[in-house]
């Protein structure tokens, strides 16, 4: 049996990243109780899988935007050595943090309501 490499994880309940209404926060694959963990824990599952790593999970409650509290603090101060979140990269972040390569992309679109003047 080898040794497996240790990565903390922060998880914050923050869907479609992950879901928090399967049981025993976080779920990392989909089962029959945990059909769709999130996004970003599957991922994240295979990813580790492939490295051959354990993940210690660190849980938050919330997020914090300000000057890196919230999950970018666990990060920050060292707590933490990734996170189960996705984040859009800005000039700040990139000065502080370093992004790994993008595991998919998502496009995002914005609706509105067209008025036609029916009624």
């Amino acid at each position: 049996m080898t040794n497996k490499t240790k990565i903390r994880v922060v998880f914050a309940k923050n869907p479609p990243d992950a879901f928090s209404n399967c049981p025993n926060f976080p779920n990392l694959e989909p089962s029959w109780g945990c059909p769709f963990p999130g996004s970003t824990s599957e991922i994240l599952s295979m990813l580790m899988d492939y490295l051959n790593y354990d993940i210690e999970p660190i849980i938050v409650d919330n997020q914090t935007n300000d000057t890196w509290k919230g999950v970018l603090g666990y990060l920050e101060n060292g707590t933490a050595d990734t996170a189960c979140l996705i984040y859009q990269l800005t000039a700040t972040r990139g000065q502080y943090f370093s992004p790994s390569y993008p595991t998919y992309n998502d496009f995002g679109a914005f609706l509105r309501h067209i008025d036609y003047g029916h009624g």
